[in-house]
């Protein structure tokens, strides 16, 4: 065998071994495809097969919901009224135990006013009963007063801006003088100092005091008021009993800055010398 029927006999074996290649490559295809129409058509068959059910489940939901035209309108009613019934139906309202609602405690006086929550060993709150405005916008120095951010200054913090305010005292010997500003001076005792938010403030019993024999014109616009309070756990109870036109009560127009005053008096007669304090 010479050198070119050789490499005539080496080609011809390396093109059948490229047909042989290319045919099963053709055939791997063809299986894949098939594979693939298969997978297709299986999940074809499943999609059919949920939505039969499916179809299937509505048809017995509408039939256990379907109202017969036959039955009587009688019974359409009732199942209507049954229905109203079940939506309208008020919701209980929560029961809130009054041991759980902490009762306020105010003691009113012309110098001060004591705040806080009965059965506690002390006030938490006890401000002074006044009231500061700006006296005047345009006399104010900006850089001096720069930490004065409001018109109005209730009680204690109305001293500290003392030079720049005008200075109101809200109650005088246990007579309020400015309804408006007494209210403005309790809600600011309540939400800001005793932080009660404004929305609880209706929730809250208020035991308010008030000098004995002070007349309705003069009482504060709260609720109903004794001249004693509970504190500490431990319960008093004032009665002002009255027989025709006798009363055990005497009214004396005494306040505690006369005290500190007739004290100072008697201070300065022995050489000591006492501020009397503002006055009343």
């Amino acid at each position: 065998m010479n050198v070119k029927e050789l490499v005539g006999r080496l080609e011809a074996e390396k093109l059948r071994e490229e047909q042989e290649q290319l045919e099963r490559a053709r055939q791997e295809a063809e299986q894949a495809r098939l594979l693939q129409l298969a997978a297709e058509e299986e999940a074809r068959i499943a999609a059919e097969e949920a939505e039969k059910n499916r179809q299937e489940e509505l048809e017995k939901e509408k039939a256990r919901w379907h109202v017969s035209e036959d039955e009587s309108h009688e019974e359409v009613e009732r199942m209507k009224r049954q229905l109203l019934q079940q939506i309208e139906k008020p919701k209980p309202k929560p029961v809130v135990k009054l041991e759980d609602i902490r009762t306020i405690v105010i003691d009113i006086g012309s110098g001060s006013i004591k705040a806080g929550f009965a059965g506690e060993d002390a006030p938490r709150v006890v401000m002074s009963a006044i009231v500061g405005f700006i006296k005047d916008v345009s006399a104010m120095d900006l850089e001096k007063h720069a930490h004065v951010d409001r018109d109005v200054y209730f009680g204690d913090e109305a001293w500290v801006y003392a030079d720049v305010l005008e200075i109101k005292r809200v109650i005088s010997r246990g007579v309020i003088q400015d309804h408006v500003l007494f209210e403005r001076l309790i809600k600011h005792l309540l939400v800001e100092e005793l932080k009660i938010p404004p929305n609880e403030l209706r929730d809250h019993p208020v035991l308010v005091t008030e000098p004995p024999l002070n007349p309705k014109r003069c009482s504060s616009p709260t609720p109903p008021s004794s001249s004693s309070s509970r504190t500490g756990g431990v319960t008093g109870v004032v009665d002002d009993v009255y027989y025709e036109a006798i009363s055990v009560a005497v009214g004396l127009m005494v306040v505690g800055t006369d005290l500190d005053r007739r004290l100072a008096q008697l201070m300065a007669d022995r050489g000591y010398t006492l501020s009397p304090g503002p006055p009343v």
